[in-house]
């Protein structure tokens, strides 16, 4: 099951099945690291307001498991009678367990909208490796000050329009499928195995391209093993990277434009998320394009099944 449903009530929070409702955020939470390896359970707290007193909490191990009690992309419904509703969403990831390391984290604080259901994509991406801490039996932001997260790399604010967001469309998050059955994944070690490293120029965070590429982060060289987070192919250990979102990259006359946490942690010895190169790959026959809504394929995924 890769849906779970969240209702945000005067005191408590019930789960629920069910198609959604208006007044709604649809929580679509995933990862480009490779599970277990990486990381292998997620954990998602919902706060209504500025309460401290957490409506919803609940962690999701085992993934990479067939077994697991959930695939990934996550998703969460929450919503309220009320539009305009205040939450804050805390997700972050695991390793060894529901109490083992924290090795990401990731903070929302947005509204419900009106009408409509929204969807909020919240990626827990290898470039904010290190952005959480354990506190208890939850979790803290180890990287970046209050009212900042940790956002492709660097801290950025953590509040979200809700008004910006796209409605929510399970074939857009789902490579066309419905979150149960069907739809299509990327295959990252099919698409990246051969891919060329690219010339990387810090200067404004860029690469030079030709044609439709897939573009990847090298973790580390060949011959780092399970060291490498990612998934380690001929060329190394890669994580691919979305187009055309702001926790990706874009792609505008010959040139790939990429996040500045990127640069911030080029080759960078010693800081978590370390960027060892920018690969590049061609799209072809059963490589399409990585986009958000064409999740990574594997034991954990919803899609591709």
């Amino acid at each position: 099951m890769s849906h779970w449903r969240g209702v945000l009530a005067a005191v408590t929070l019930g789960v629920l099945a069910g198609c959604s409702d208006p007044n709604e955020v649809m929580l679509v939470v995933q990862t480009d690291l490779s599970m277990p390896k990486d990381i292998d359970t997620i954990a998602i707290e919902v706060y209504k307001g500025g309460s401290n007193e957490a409506r919803f909490l609940r962690a999701f191990p085992g993934l990479g498991d067939e077994n697991a009690i959930a695939r990934l992309p996550l998703t969460l419904g929450l919503y309220a009678d009320e539009p305009g509703t205040p939450i804050r969403v805390v997700a972050y990831a695991r390793r060894n367990g529901e109490l083992g390391e924290v090795r990401i984290y990731r903070e929302v604080v947005t509204t419900l909208p009106e009408g409509r259901a929204a969807a909020l994509h919240v990626p827990l991406q290898y470039l904010c490796e290190g952005s959480g801490t354990q506190s208890g039996t939850s979790a803290v932001d180890a990287l970046c000050p209050s009212g900042q997260t940790c956002v492709a790399g660097i801290c950025q604010s953590s509040t979200v329009d809700s008004a910006e967001l796209p409605d929510y469309a399970p074939e857009a998050i789902f490579g066309g499928g419905d979150g149960e059955s069907g739809g299509a994944c990327f295959d990252v070690e099919a698409c990246l195995s051969g891919a060329s490293e690219a010339v990387v120029d810090t200067s404004d965070c860029t690469v030079e391209v030709e044609g439709d590429v897939n573009v990847a982060l090298r973790t580390a060289p060949t011959g780092a093993g399970t060291d490498g987070k990612g998934f380690c192919v001929d060329v190394g250990c890669v994580v691919a990277l979305d187009e055309g979102v702001a926790t990706g990259y874009a792609l505008q006359e010959g040139k790939v434009q990429l996040p500045q946490g990127v640069c911030a942690k080029y080759r960078q010895d010693g800081v978590p998320g370390r960027v060892d190169a920018v690969m590049t790959a061609p799209v072809r026959d059963g490589c399409p394009k990585k986009h958000i809504g064409l999740p990574t394929c594997g034991p954990w995924s919803a899609a591709g099944r």
